[in-house]
This record gives C-alpha cells, structure tokens and sequence, in this order.
C-alpha cells in the first residue's frame, strides 16, 4: 500500500498547507498501560481523500500533533474516537476540535455490531483483515511491521466513502439531526482521567475502610513511581487484586507477586518505601 510519511514539524505543517480539503478521515495507534507505562499516541493515521499518511510521533512533537487535532478548521472524520481522544488528552495535553465520529451514525442506522470492520462490510461491502490479530501488537515497538501499517491504514481509507453512505441513509430516515446532537455532546465531554480511575469504582474498593482507601491510594503512588521507573505497566509490577488485598490488609503484601523486572538496588529502595504501609493493620 503506497503511503507517505512524515518526519518532522516542518514536513507536518508543509501537508497541511497543501491540503486541497478541510476534512480528511484520521485514526490513532496507541499504547494504553499494555505493553510500557503509561498512554501515548504510537500513530497517526490520515488520509484526505487522495493520499495516505502516517505520521511517527515518537519523531515529531506534539506541537505538530496539535496543529492537526485542535485545528477547529480542519474537519477530523473519525470512527468510535473515544479512546483517541482519550489518549490524545490523558497522553499528551491533546483536546481535539472538529470531529465527526461515524460511530453513532451506524448505530442510529439499527446496526447492532459497532466495530470498524463489521460496519464497513455491512455498509460498504468492504472486506479487512480480522481486527483481533493486531488487538494486543505492540505499537511502541520500531520499526513497526509492514503488515500492521497497512492495517491501520485500512481504518482510515474507507472513512470518507463510509461518510457519505451514513450521511444519505441518515438522510432518508430524518435521523441526521439526531446525528450531529450525539457529535457535539461527544466533543464536549470531558475526556481528562484520574490514574487509577477505573480501579476507584470497583466495589472491592468501595467496600475498604476509610484506612484502608488511605492506604490504596498511598500503595497506589508507589506502584506508579516505580512502574515509571521501570517502564512497565502498574499491573505488571504488582497486580491490581493484590493492590486492593493490601489496602485492605497490609500482612497480604507477603503474598504478592511482584514483576522480575523489580530486583537489585530497586527492588531494595521499593521494599522500604512500603515497609511503614504494610506494617499498618486493617481496621
């Protein structure tokens, strides 16, 4: 599949001023806490009807990725953008403008099956490659796989076509109105995310002690400073039932399994930091 990439600033902005439309379809590759800490843009996918491009954020700055994704005049035709704009936030200070998500379209259409893949053989007749294949590939990893950019650029070549199709059939079912209010509720909310937020909502840590969620969120910062030291995710350091076993009683940390990673002088420097916490008792 022919593409063009682009390295630097300059070369972002230098295709963006040649762009001959104000809409092009974008889609985001990213790491999400699976295979380094943290969340971070790995790729960015576009295509503007004419050519396709990747952009390597590892080699260009998030001024450029910001040129695109707040660009209020430049029309992002996305497809279930949730959690690309929850990286671009979380990851990198991101908020996007301008977005049109073709997600709610199928839906609104009485498509029961929301994933890319089944909407554009529903809606197009256009086969890809089985999804779960790259579902779990690690995207930080350089070069990334001929076979996985051809991939991602497939979510993005059809998106423009797919536009077209959704906005005649929402068209003709009076549900276009319906359309654009899902849109703007999706670009007006708040997609900023507290670490540890999901895991705050657990009833296993709604059941804690109010010594206990102390404890939690004192366990919880010593995870995350070391998982970043590392470069791992939290849970691969230590585990998230054992992260809430010992909130609940601090004896449960003798019986944790901590990553192979965490040896020699920071597997030292970790054992004291949390010496004082396990030696608390549950209420």
């Amino acid at each position: 599949m022919d593409y063009v990439e682009l390295h630097t600033k300059h070369a972002v902005f230098t295709y963006l001023k040649s762009l001959e439309t104000n809409m092009i379809s974008v889609d985001i590759e990213g790491e999400y806490n699976l295979h380094e800490y943290g969340e971070k843009v790995c790729l960015v996918q576009i295509y503007d009807g004419q050519q396709l491009t990747i952009i390597d954020p590892f080699k260009v700055d998030t001024v450029a990725l910001k040129k695109i994704f707040e660009n209020p005049r430049l029309l992002k035709v996305m497809y279930g953008a949730s959690s690309d704009l929850s990286v671009l936030k979380n990851g990198h200070d991101i908020e996007c403008k301008s977005i049109l998500d073709l997600q709610p379209g199928v839906k609104l259409l009485g498509h029961t099956k929301l994933n890319l893949h089944v909407a554009l053989r529903e809606c197009l007749g256009v086969e890809l490659d089985d999804k779960k294949k790259f579902q779990k590939y690690n995207w930080t990893r350089r070069p990334i796989d001929a076979e996985a950019i051809t991939y991602a650029l497939h979510d993005v070549k059809h998106l423009l076509d797919l536009k077209g199709m959704l906005f005649r059939e929402l068209a003709t079912q009076g549900l276009l109105e319906q359309f654009f209010l899902e849109n703007m509720m999706l670009q007006h909310k708040d997609y900023t995310r507290l670490p540890g937020q999901r895991l705050r909502k657990t009833r296993q840590f709604q059941t804690l002690s109010q010594a206990g969620k102390q404890r939690f969120e004192k366990f919880f910062e010593i995870r995350e400073q070391y998982a970043q030291k590392l470069n791992i995710p939290p849970h691969q350091l230590l585990g998230n039932h054992h992260l809430l076993a010992i909130a609940s009683d601090p004896d449960e940390f003798e019986h944790a399994t901590l990553s192979p990673k965490l040896r020699g002088a920071m597997a030292n420097a970790f054992h004291q930091d949390v010496q004082s916490l396990v030696t608390m008792k549950a209420e």
